[in-house]
């Protein structure tokens, strides 16, 4: 049996291992371990080939091995590892060879304990590979009924300090909602969190003293374009990373306003055990980061399902890999999520703090976030003061949130000092503030992300076969569910039209679109703005049923004043068109135009909504002078992910309708 002492020390490799995440810890890559003189030892290999463990689906998630595209075998490509430090394997060919890394991975479990290096911080033992990949030997000692009294470490002293600060109860997988102000997380976000189980801490925000536990892009302050070839091609070092949790809270839900939804895992304390090893493990390497596959919600969901060997998640997911299409995996896995739980950001907070508010109320709002000294008059009594006063402190929380976290001694500081002094003169506890989850906003219960339809045209007196296909993921018409209401992005969109002429037309070519649209109100002045790369077909004097690449943007305001059911809006476009038919500029093949352009949706209900776009382009310098575009969609999801899309545009010299059955997936 073991000592007390190997107990706790093992104990330790179990349970510590999240905190090391962010740690980075450069190990030196280990040669291969020779055959082991010990019987016993070579016994256990033997035992592990006959039972083929190599092969078992938890020692390949271990070691994130991945089939090549056409299977094994030499065609195939066999195993690879996704990962890629060279100090994650144990033998020279373990990235490629499961078999060889578990081989190499039961011998290094018994040799001796290696002697002082000046080269390595770490104790000895702490090198020692039972200390380096505890969740290995978690499986392993369980498939092969390992003796504990043949392994040469009784304790691993650097695994202690780190299970004493990390204490797991359980996992929460948090997703952050959209933010279009940052590319990497245009799409949403997912991490975990690693939740304490003894904190002195009571009340819902205990979790704040929880970790937080990240995988990301190992950026460097590169531009916006070469972040995203980087980003695409693979070129980023992907890293896990750990974090005080009030920390990434303070990040998503007050500077960045970011809602964040919960989901508890339902897993067993065995379970936990292993995640949570397995994360120590992944501290000590780096992943190749794929923007738009191998990404954070990739690496987070093929950690759970480290754990749950019976249950298929990554097999489950398609390129784009979406935060989104994560969670929706994860909900839909058997018993693995046993709750959800929502955190309303600042502003959502903010909103509700104001939205029973008098105009009265809401203007000294509004003057004590620019001036703090602003009197109250006598007739407002002191609840409604202390209201005025919270609210007055979120509102510079948001609008100066970075400062207020990167800086100390700045307006916004002394601002929101003041506000708080005052409020603190009033010797009464505020009433609670409760946000009613918008649980119809849960990522889980949105459209799929990949659109496909079909349908006719009627244009030119003829009528056309039509084929819509979209890679990823929202646009303003689609059903609201699950998405943010006024914004829209896709991601490859491509609209194919079959004439009875014969010519197959490119009528819509979408790269990369993406509408931010915020309502213009008291507290909130933020410019609506929009970008669009691709291209459409034209139809007017210059160039008719031509296609025409198209990169183009507009910035400008939007309206709400009955809600985000209701929206309106303007703005000022510019855009650059090309097509060799094209009379441009210099009798060039490229136009360039500016001009107005506006919309206004309106939605019934969330999967009834009606989409109105107008643009018109001045073209200095041009034949013709002006072209315009007006485009009307009305889609109506008749059953879940099933639509029906009633579409017309008007350009100068034709008009056309559309009707498409569209399916989301």
């Amino acid at each position: 049996m073991f000592g007390a002492r190997a107990c706790v020390a093992l104990a330790t490799l179990l349970l510590i291992a999240a905190v090391g995440c962010g740690a980075q810890l450069h190990m030196p890559s280990v040669p291969d371990v020779p055959r082991s003189n010990d019987a016993r030892v070579e016994a256990l290999v033997k035992r592990a080939r006959t039972l083929e463990l190599a092969h078992s689906v938890t020692w390949l998630r271990l070691l994130h091995y991945r089939r090549g595209t056409l299977g094994g075998g030499f065609l195939g490509g066999g195993y690879t590892s996704q990962a890629d430090g060279p100090t994650f394997f144990l033998s020279p060919h373990g990235k490629g060879d499961p078999q060889a890394e578990l081989d190499a991975t039961l011998r290094a479990f018994f040799a001796p304990v290696p002697g002082r290096s000046a080269t390595v911080t770490e104790t000895p033992a702490d090198a020692h590979a039972l200390c380096r990949f505890p969740a290995r030997f978690m499986y392993l000692r369980q498939a092969l009924g390992i003796d504990p009294r043949m392994l040469p470490v009784s304790g691993c002293p650097g695994f202690e300090h780190f299970y004493t600060e990390l204490d797991p109860s359980s996992l929460t997988l948090m997703f952050s909602s959209y933010y279009l102000n940052n590319p990497s997380s245009a799409f949403g976000h997912t991490f975990l969190r690693v939740n304490k189980a003894n904190t002195f801490a009571i009340g819902k925000k205990r979790e704040l003293l929880d970790y937080g536990i990240d995988y990301s892009a190992d950026v460097h302050g590169e531009n916006a374009i070469v972040y995203a070839f980087k980003g695409v091609s693979g070129l980023f070092d992907g890293t896990f990373k750990q974090l005080p949790y009030y920390y990434k809270v303070r990040q998503y839900n007050d500077t960045e306003t970011r809602d964040i939804w919960e989901y508890d895992l339902a897993l067993a304390p065995a379970q936990l055990s292993l995640v949570i090893a397995h994360l120590w493990e992944l501290g000590h390497t780096y992943f190749a980061y794929y923007y738009l596959s191998e990404n954070c919600s990739y690496q987070i969901l093929a950690l759970v399902e480290v754990a749950t060997p019976e249950l298929e998640l990554i097999s489950r997911l398609s390129s784009p890999v979406l935060p989104t299409d994560t969670i929706k995996v994860l909900t839909s896995a058997p018993g693995l999520v046993h709750d959800v739980r929502y955190r309303p950001s600042l502003r959502t907070q903010f909103r509700e703090r104001v939205k029973s508010m008098n105009d009265d109320e809401r203007d000294y709002v509004e003057k004590l976030a620019s001036d703090p000294e602003t009197p109250f008059p006598a007739k407002l009594a002191d609840p409604a003061r202390m209201r005025v006063l919270d609210a007055a402190a979120d509102l510079i929380d948001i609008n100066y949130g970075e400062d207020l976290v990167m800086k100390t001694d700045t307006e916004a500081a002394r601002r929101k000092q003041r506000v708080l002094e005052r409020r603190a003169a009033i010797l009464q506890p505020s009433d609670s503030l409760h946000v009613t989850p918008p649980w119809n906003k849960a990522p889980e219960t949105g459209h799929g992300s990949a659109r496909a339809g079909l349908g006719a045209a009627a244009a030119y007196g003829m009528v056309a076969a039509t084929l819509d296909l979209r890679v990823n993921m929202h646009d303003l018409a689609d059903p609201s569910d699950g998405y943010p209401e006024l914004n829209a992005i896709e991601l490859i969109r491509a609209r194919m039209q079959l004439w009875p002429d014969g010519k197959i037309q490119a009528d819509d070519i979408g790269f990369f679109r993406v509408t931010s649209l915020t309502a213009q109100n008291q507290f909130d002045r933020k410019l609506s703005w929009k970008i669009d790369t691709g291209g459409y077909t034209l139809n007017d004097r210059a160039c008719k049923r031509c296609f025409a690449a198209h990169v183009g943007g507009g910035v400008g305001m939007a309206f709400a004043p009955w809600g985000e059911g209701f929206a309106f809006f303007a703005m000022a476009d510019v855009g650059a068109f090309y097509a060799p038919s094209l009379h441009g500029l210099g009798d060039s093949g490229t136009r360039l135009g500016l001009g107005p352009s506006g919309g206004l949706r309106m939605r019934f209900a969330p999967t009834l909504i009606s989409l109105w776009t107008a643009q018109y382009l001045f073209l200095p310098w041009q034949q013709p002078g002006a072209a315009y575009r007006a485009d009307a969609v009305l889609r109506w999801e008749y059953v879940r992910n099933l639509a029906l899309s009633l579409e017309a545009r008007a350009q100068a010299t034709a008009y056309q309708g559309q009707v498409l059955a569209l399916v989301y997936f």
